[in-house]
């Protein structure tokens, strides 16, 4: 009977070895690894699925060529090649969120991109392997697509109180025609500051506007732009100088029309991915161009005392 039972506790051992050994404590949930994905996805300024075709160096200076085979989100081409920093094997596939690092010394023209993610995402027969599971890949893109659907606003929304601030706070400045508004409509918004990430549902519009003249920034000449427009966004504004309250009520900005020319304050892309801009603030971040005189919101306090746009074209220049 001893022996008997001898046996039966080896047995049971053995099996909980080779159970142990199928399922490693360290395998993530589904849900776990779709939280990495969220993570990552909202950190990148680039994500592509792409075939490691090169190693370069090792170790901590370790850098792989990279072939891209589809763009998932960013700016990048299919069939074109870029640098990721880290240890990745020729042949094997991945999905890479990256974000761009500096350009390389040794290569013209090339820029180094860093992963996002704490561990590579790995592409075989349509499933994406991590954390010890295989997810096929269509539920990776679901998850993305989803993610995308949701607008990254910025997160500062500061009242300017001199030309100077607005100036280094505007990402670009250009004068440009409202080709197209669209009607206005619920839409939800991301704001990420630091490691807050806050959603909630705003009234907006989308316009597209032809760029005619450059004054600050990377905006060219015949350029289009989609623009998002968030009336209620001047009623949450923060003043820059005192970072106290400083609302105002929607109605007080120059209102949009389609065919009329503005000059534009734009503020810094909270996200590379997407594809629209936003203005410094909604009552700061245009003003109406007509015959080089200008229309100026009476609670735009930096620009009132302007009437033509070369007078506050030539002061822009002085302080950007």
């Amino acid at each position: 009977m001893k022996r008997i039972t001898a046996l039966s506790t080896l047995a049971v051992a053995v099996i909980a070895l080779i159970i142990g050994r199928a399922i490693p404590a360290s395998v993530m949930s589904d849900d776990r690894v779709m939280a990495d994905v969220r993570q990552s996805y909202r950190s990148a300024s680039l994500v592509v699925l792409g075939e490691c075709i090169q190693k370069i160096n090792s170790g901590d200076d370790a850098k792989s060529r990279m072939l891209i085979d589809e763009v998932i989100a960013g700016n990048a081409s299919k069939g074109s090649e870029i640098l990721v920093k880290g240890s990745y094997t020729v042949g094997e596939k991945y999905l890479l969120y990256l974000t761009e690092g500096d350009d390389v010394q040794y290569a013209e023209d090339e820029i180094d991109y860093c992963s996002t993610s704490a561990d590579n995402f790995v592409i075989r027969d349509g499933n994406v392997e991590y954390g010890g599971l295989q997810i096929k890949i269509s539920e990776f893109k679901k998850e993305m697509d989803a993610i995308s659907r949701v607008v990254t606003a910025p997160s500062k929304n500061y009242y300017y109180n001199d030309i100077r601030s607005l100036v280094n706070a505007s990402e670009n400045i250009f004068i440009g025609r409202v080709d197209s508004a669209s009607n206005m409509r619920s839409t939800r918004f991301r704001t990420q500051d630091g490691g807050s990430t806050i959603e909630k549902k705003a009234l907006s519009a989308s316009l597209t506007v032809s760029v005619y003249g450059n004054i600050k920034g990377d905006i060219g000449y015949g350029q289009e732009i989609n623009l998002i427009y968030v009336p209620s966004g001047s009623e949450d504004m923060t003043d820059a100088d005192t970072l106290q309250p400083r609302p105002v009520s929607a109605d007080k900005a120059v209102k949009l029309s389609e065919g009329d020319i503005y000059l534009f304050f734009l503020a810094e892309d909270p996200d590379p991915k997407q594809d629209h801009c936003f203005p410094v603030n909604s009552i700061q971040g245009w003003i109406k161009v007509e015959n080089d005189k200008l229309t100026v919101s009476e609670e735009n306090g930096v620009a009132r005392g302007y009437t033509d746009l070369s007078q506050l074209a030539a002061d822009i220049n002085k302080v950007k």
